[in-house]
């Protein structure tokens, strides 16, 4: 209950493909949200134009592996750059 009390009081939410975005999403929050791109992505994906997607292709996800098989993290989520979620905050801001 806390956590979507807080959730509501904010302009905008960036996470990646969690709970809490999930949450955020229900509550109307617009998001930014990356996501490793796997074909039940846009199953879970929150409807509309109040959420943004920064999709990263992932090697892995084929083999259906949530781990990368050389570094045993997903190092394709580190080619996000915070310039790239910033300008995905700054249009989704801009639409609202």
């Amino acid at each position: 209950a806390k956590l979507a009390a807080v959730l509501q009081r904010c302009a905008l939410h960036v996470g990646a493909d969690s709970g809490i975005t999930h949450l955020a999403a229900a509550l109307g929050v617009p998001t930014v949200t990356v996501y490793r791109d796997y074909d039940g992505r846009l199953e879970w994906t929150p409807p509309g134009s109040r959420h943004q997607q920064m999709v990263v292709p992932c090697p892995c996800i084929p083999k259906l592996q949530s781990r990368c098989e050389t570094s045993g993290r997903a190092e394709c989520l580190a080619t996000v750059t915070s310039t790239d979620v910033v300008a995905a905050c700054l249009r989704l801001l801009e639409q609202s």
